[in-house]
């Protein structure tokens, strides 16, 4: 008898055929999400192979064929009787009396008298994980030290070496041929699209940044480029290397403020847009065919108004407001564009009809 009232109770406890079907339903919704959100991590990881692979490229070619290293928004001394190649080593020893100090390069690099090394230190902080140069001054080599001359010695020429630290890095001004203007070629006009900031050119010391923006693209050398983080202006960059596939830009002027120094990530225009409207798609509804943007009523947008759509430069496609709301605007597609070619994140611009 008292199994059959066990018997009984269970069955009474156990959750109707509605419940258990919300529950499937809620089950379902997280497994969908989980897999928009397995999708999103595998394109992040293609997108992050793919940056890693170019940077791995432009360090290869900027090692061979880039000017001697230098803190940005610094004109680099001349100094002919540098190495061609890029030569670094470390500082390990400074005497402040008589404005000398040690590094760890020796004979075997073979350094000629009147050598120039530029005296750097990198710092870091929150805003900026990879660090920040600092020019502390030049020193120029003396002479060999050692039985095994595995050391040098470096007078100071400018600064003090009072503010020189063991550890700081120390690299050679190179000597290079003055430089070609690139043959002549038939390139495209520039897109005045959105490009970005895809690292920093050279090693140890900071000789620019380079940029996903080639030839191919319209770029030239001697250009001017605007930086931009988050629709702000940064600065300014000439464009003092330039190859097919991208360039490398230096400052041209330091940064008064270090919020403004450019770094990977940030993106760049061929041209000002502080007057332009620009901002990036918040998401696409495939159910209703439209995408909504992060442009909002108090950023002037209307409706009927066309938007670019572009990614790192290409034009995607083009959009035109439906309906402008507080928290951003929605639009629908124009012309050939697709909708599964836009992606969140892309980049929207306004363009005038045409």
């Amino acid at each position: 008898m008292m199994w059959f009232l066990a018997l009984v109770g269970a069955l009474s406890s156990q959750e109707s055929p509605e419940d258990l079907k919300k529950e499937v339903e809620k089950l379902r919704v997280q497994v969908r999400e989980l897999q928009d959100r397995l999708g999103q991590l595998e394109d992040a990881a293609v997108s992050d192979a793919q940056l890693i692979q170019r940077l791995r490229t432009a360090i290869k070619m900027l090692e061979t064929s880039n000017p001697s290293p230098v803190v940005p928004g610094t004109k680099p001394p001349e100094n002919e009787k540098g190495p061609v190649n890029v030569l670094k080593g470390r500082v390990i020893h400074v005497n402040s009396k008589p404005d000398f100090l040690l590094i760890d390069l020796g004979r075997d690099k073979k350094i000629e008298q009147g050598c120039k090394f530029e005296i750097v230190r990198r710092t870091f902080d929150k805003e900026n994980q990879d660090g920040r140069l600092q020019k502390i001054g030049v020193a120029e080599f003396e002479k060999y030290i050692g039985e095994e001359a595995s050391t040098s010695k470096l007078r100071v020429v400018e600064g003090s070496a009072a503010d020189m630290k063991v550890e700081d890095e120390a690299v050679a001004i190179r000597s290079l041929p003055p430089v070609k203007e690139p043959a002549k070629m038939e390139i495209e006009k520039s897109k005045n699209g959105v490009y970005k900031i895809t690292g920093l050119a050279g090693r140890g010391a900071l000789t620019g940044f380079t940029i996903n923006y080639g030839l191919s693209d319209g770029a030239k050398q001697t250009d001017m480029v605007f930086v931009y983080k988050d629709g702000i202006f940064k600065s300014k960059l000439r464009l003092d290397t330039v190859t097919r596939d991208f360039s490398v830009g230096n400052l041209i002027a330091p940064a008064a403020d270090p919020m403004h120094t450019p770094e990977v990530g940030d993106q760049v225009f061929t041209r000002e847009f502080q007057k332009s409207l620009a901002g990036k798609v918040a998401l696409v509804d495939p159910q209703r065919g439209l995408v909504a943007t992060d442009l909002r009523q108090r950023d002037g947008v209307h409706i009927g108004q066309k938007l670019e759509v572009r990614r790192l430069g290409q034009r995607v496609g083009l959009i035109s407001v439906t309906d402008v709301q507080a928290w951003g605007s929605w639009a629908k597609l124009e012309g050939d564009t697709k909708l599964d070619t836009i992606q969140k994140g892309d980049f929207v611009e306004a363009v005038e009809d045409k």
